[in-house]
């Protein structure tokens, strides 16, 4: 496992400036390869029966893949994207299982899940590049918001000195975006403090059942604050994200957000289009933001045993990766360009639009190009506005017979809004319509 080497100084230039990287992963554990859920063969995924191309993944990481594997794949990126300046979140997608949680948290004895190998690689990385012009200081949050009743439990209150116990919430403000509010932010040193606090966070997560699983979301924030003394003090701030996210209720009957839901809202989000499903609910807030400010985000799926959220859970990713596809086709980068960045280390970049799969011995193997698939799930319905009678239909027989039509369309005339301060105009508007006025209103509206 490689630790991060990169001394860049958190004090760049707005990260919003950058165009967001996107990956896409898949977890398999073992428990899905026995009961036939997930099968991998060399150019498919099937899931639940159903054939996916392996080109929707970056990596799809089999159940003899190690902690490590996933580290050097897309985590250490992740770390190094943070040193670089740029806000970065880890988005967890799938129902209660054990593979799931052993993937993030570890198991009951070792604890040595990506969350706290990123933790540690990125405390460890802060004490071996301390600069003395630049002071870093590192904090947590943990909050779980319930889309049932749109609670937010601050899970690190009991370490909070602040005696005010305000209520956390959710703002969405106009001029700085989406963030949370009275949070409980601990100050972390060392790395034992910081695994102290994510185990006591994840311990709430461990113990739920399978249907408030499917209800709540953890969201794990870990700040890092830094400033800089010169001629002028200087400061900023990144966060490293790791979103829990659980799948939904099973039917809208009472009201809840299913899976297809989130999904609208997470795509929404990759699209990054105006109008967001659900804009108001707290899930979709939280969403907002973990996402709305992260320049570098990986997606990492996996699967339950209930076969429809298998399904939907494939089909969001198949959505995400046409989406992807066409952004980055959007923007003139070639499919097959790399996705790390410059500062990133290139042995661990993967392509953008390819798939890489996690061998035992921890080797990623070459990189297929992906091939953009059409669809239904990304059309979208069409506005169309009236803007009055075509040339042909208001063009006189004449001027229809004497020759082609030009090349250049006839402009529309724009309309004017009227005005009571005109005398002239309000005497127009007093005065009834003549005959002739009404015969050519008649006439004219027969054209339609």
């Amino acid at each position: 496992m490689e630790a991060c080497t990169s001394k860049s100084s958190l004090l760049l230039h707005s990260p919003l400036r950058t165009i967001p990287k996107l990956r896409l992963c898949a977890s398999i554990s073992s428990e899905d390869v026995a009961y036939g859920r997930c099968t991998v063969t060399d150019q498919h995924l099937q899931i639940e029966g159903k054939n996916y191309s392996k080109a929707t993944f970056d990596h799809v990481f089999r159940t003899d893949a190690t902690q490590e594997d996933m580290y050097s794949a897309f985590l250490s990126d992740t770390i190094n994207s943070v040193f670089a300046g740029n806000d970065a979140t880890v988005l967890a997608m799938g129902a209660k299982a054990n593979g799931k949680d052993e993937r993030l948290y570890g198991n009951s004895v070792s604890r040595n899940g990506l969350v706290q190998m990123a933790i540690t690689q990125l405390m460890s990385a802060l004490d071996e590049n301390k600069n003395l012009e630049e002071r870093i200081q590192v904090r947590m949050s943990a909050i779980m918001v319930s889309q049932k009743d749109s609670s937010i439990v601050d899970l690190l209150s009991p370490f909070n000195p602040d005696p005010r116990h305000r209520v956390v919430k959710i703002v969405d403000d106009a001029r700085t975006g989406v963030f949370i509010d009275n949070e409980s932010e601990i100050r972390v040193e060392t790395i034992d403090q910081a695994l102290f606090y994510l185990n006591t966070a994840v311990d709430h997560r461990l113990i739920q059942d399978e249907q408030t699983h499917r209800t709540s979301h953890v969201f794990i924030s870990l700040s890092l604050y830094s400033y800089k003394m010169g001629d002028k003090m200087q400061g900023g701030r990144r966060r490293l994200c790791f979103l829990d996210m659980g799948i939904g209720e099973r039917n809208s009957t009472n009201g809840g957000m299913t899976m297809p839901a989130l999904g609208s809202i997470l795509l929404a989000m990759v699209q990054r289009n105006k109008h967001i499903p659900s804009r108001d609910s707290s899930v979709c807030q939280l969403i907002r933001c973990a996402l709305s400010t992260s320049r570098f985000t990986t997606f990492l799926f996996s699967f339950g045993t209930k076969n429809d959220d298998n399904e939907n859970i494939a089909h969001l990713a198949c959505k995400i990766a046409r989406t992807r596809a066409k952004s980055v086709m959007g923007h003139g980068r070639k499919p097959s360009g790399t996705f790390s960045s410059a500062t990133m280390d290139s042995n661990a970049s993967s392509s953008s639009c390819g798939t890489t799969t996690i061998t035992p011995g921890g080797t990623p193997r070459a990189p297929r190009r992906f091939e953009l698939e059409s669809g239904s799930e990304l059309s979208a319905a069409e506005t169309v506005i009236f803007l009055g009678p075509s040339c042909s239909r208001t063009a006189s027989p004449a001027s229809t017979t004497s020759g082609p039509l030009p090349s250049t369309p006839t402009s529309i005339r724009p309309l004017h809004r009227t005005t009571r301060n005109h005398s002239g105009v309000t005497e127009a508007l007093n005065k009834p319509l003549s005959v002739e006025t009404k015969l050519f209103v008649i006439l004219h509206l027969k054209d339609f």
